[in-house]
């Protein structure tokens, strides 16, 4: 560097000598801790030994001060990503570290000691997830950067700490008020030559760049990641990271109010990585998921007073792992209470963000509330598909078509309401699925446990609360409306209620599995309770030969054996994780009824 005439700061090319390549060479005697991550669908910067802090930088973000104020809490700013004046806010733990403007910049320290005096004071990072945003890496945002990465390392090691502070005291200085008031540092001639070397050397690729007019078309996070490295170079010994671990944090979630979640990858085992994490986190840290493999876990509850153990996590882990079928009993999440892992024959599917997600559902406390929303949901979804299909039958007039002079059964109303039913149905499915399908029982049974309640099923079903549509039950056994009793209308039923209701309500709360305890879920509860309210309805397609035995029956029982005939389908649902045991069952039981009528007439 050198002054102009005026006073002004100008870069002037530098040229390295042996002893800075030679520095440059031994970059492989130190860890890269710094990498780039597709964080949100935006790439960020990210420390190994700061997993909790991401850095954006947006080439020309400049937010108002005004908006800057409202985002949300954890974020920094730095140099004029911010536009206006430096403040603190320690309530919402939002901070602008900038001297640009609302300053006398003569008077206000560089963006870099700001940071370095930020922590000096006490600023604690391991508190909660941090995001930093730059607009420009130059190294004023640069060397802040860094300081706010290694957070840890400079609280902790005083050497660390003298090492880097004379040289953000001097890009202070040089960056706020030019090389003429270098002598405000007060460096002796020794210390001021090797700093200025020092500040000479991370400028080198940045006044290069400029020159060739090139700074506008670079990748400032691979720019800002490579400078990084080049500081840990400057600062570090390879003696420094004997205790490093190399942990990459693949996910992390806020499970309770005070307590995290992280899914990581390491080199080392559950029990060593739990005491390195304390160092990273503080006492945040609630759980550890570890990826030993891409498709391989282990589990550890840290905190051990946590609202729950690792039994809800095995259970939602199982819902959402579409390589957990039921049809390898022992293949699924599981283990103690506080230790555990991941499928053992197939290894899970699941991506590092969705065991997280996983783990936050898990310990996600239900209110009455809750369960009352999402039974308000189900019904709004269930009776709109139902009114649908009532419209349909006011509107089914499908003479006109060439195929309805062949089938008579699709002239009636009822072919309509289930045909749209069960498009409507398909269709909500895609919408809430989310391509989770398994999740509302699209996959192949699994156990046989659930074949017991078969007589259940038959006798709810012949008691009236099977869908099946009176103009179907006559006639031939070959003919076409015995066809569609058979299947039309149990699919339309089994897709709505088993599926499309039971998965939305699924989704947060514990159900059945294979092989497991008998227990009444909450989703086949309401299921029930909306699929027994729908027989209140004469347009849905409820019959039993009974009726014409005794004309009050319906009317009287219907809703109570409605209500257990769902009982029943809802556990098969569960038990064999899967429609198509519902879809049979209800598919027999027709059958019978048209036996029954048959029989009877």
């Amino acid at each position: 560097m050198e002054e102009n005439s005026d006073n002004v700061v100008v870069m002037v090319p530098y040229q390295r000598d042996q002893e800075t390549q030679n520095k440059e060479q031994s970059y492989i005697n130190l860890p890269n801790r710094y990498v780039i991550k597709n964080d949100e669908n935006r790439r960020a910067v990210n420390c190994l030994e700061a997993p909790n802090v991401t850095v954006r930088i947006e080439r020309g973000l400049a937010v108002p001060t005004s908006t800057a104020r409202k985002y949300p809490s954890g974020t920094i700013f730095l140099d004029g990503a911010a536009q206006g004046e430096p403040f603190l806010d320690h309530e919402r733990q939002i901070y602008n570290l900038d001297h640009h403007e609302g300053c006398i910049r003569a008077f206000t320290l560089s963006t870099c000691e700001q940071a370095i005096v930020m922590l000096l004071k006490g600023l604690d990072l391991r508190t909660r997830q941090w995001t930093i945003y730059a607009n420009s890496p130059d190294l004023d945002t640069i060397l802040a950067i860094w300081v706010l990465l290694n957070h840890i390392r400079i609280n902790e090691n005083e050497v660390i700490r003298k090492t880097i502070i004379p040289v953000l005291r001097l890009e202070g200085a040089i960056d706020s008020l030019g090389l003429e008031f270098k002598d405000l540092c007060g460096f002796p001639t020794d210390l001021y030559l090797k700093t200025m070397k020092d500040i000479d050397d991370l400028r080198f690729n940045e006044f290069t760049i400029k020159k060739e007019g090139r700074w506008e078309e670079i990748d400032f996070l691979e720019y800002t990641a490579d400078t990084l490295r080049k500081i840990d170079l400057m600062i570090y010994q390879p003696g420094d990271f004997e205790t490093f671990k190399g942990v990459e944090e693949l996910a992390s979630v806020k499970i309770t109010d005070n307590r995290i979640g992280i899914v990581c990858r390491a080199d080392i085992g559950i029990y060593e990585l739990e005491q390195y994490l304390a160092k990273l986190y503080g006492n945040r840290l609630g759980l550890v998921v570890l990826q030993r493999e891409p498709n391989t876990y282990s589990l550890r509850q840290i905190d051990l007073f946590l609202p729950g153990d690792l039994t809800k996590v095995y259970e939602r882990l199982n819902f959402f792992d579409p390589a957990v079928n039921g049809r390898r009993p022992d293949n699924r999440w599981g283990g103690s209470a506080d230790i555990g892992g991941s499928p053992r024959i197939t290894g899970t599917k699941l991506t590092p963000l969705e065991i997280a997600n996983a783990c936050r559902k898990a310990f996600h406390k239900t209110s009455p509330i809750h369960y009352f929303l999402q039974l308000f949901a189900a019904l709004i979804v269930s009776s709109g598909v139902l009114a649908t299909g009532w419209a349909t039958t006011m509107l089914w007039k499908p003479k006109s078509l060439f195929f309805a002079k062949i089938l008579d059964t699709i002239i009636h109303p009822i072919f309509g309401f289930s045909i749209i039913t069960t498009i409507l149905t398909c269709i909500l499915l895609i919408v809430f699925a989310r391509k989770r399908y398994w999740t509302f029982g699209f996959r192949l049974p699994a156990g046989y446990d659930w074949w017991i309640l078969l007589p259940v099923v038959i006798l709810g079903g012949i008691s009236g609360a099977a869908w099946v549509s009176p103009n179907s039950v006559s006639g031939s056994f070959i003919s076409a409306q015995v066809f569609f009793a058979l299947l039309l209308y149990p699919i339309s039923a089994e897709l709505l209620f088993r599926s499309l209701v039971h998965g939305i309500l699924a989704q947060n709360s514990p159900i059945q599995h294979v092989a497991g305890r008998w227990f009444l879920s909450w989703p086949v509860l309401a299921s029930s309770l909306l699929y027994a309210a729908s027989s209140m309805f004469t347009f849905v397609p409820f019959f039993s030969p009974l009726q014409e035995l005794w004309s009050k029956f319906s009317t009287m029982t219907l809703p109570i054996v409605a209500f257990a005939f769902s009982l029943s389908l809802g556990m098969v649902r569960e038990r064999s994780q899967s429609i198509i045991p519902t879809i049979l069952f209800h598919s027999i039981t027709v059958a019978i009824i048209i036996y029954l009528y048959n029989g009877m007439h």
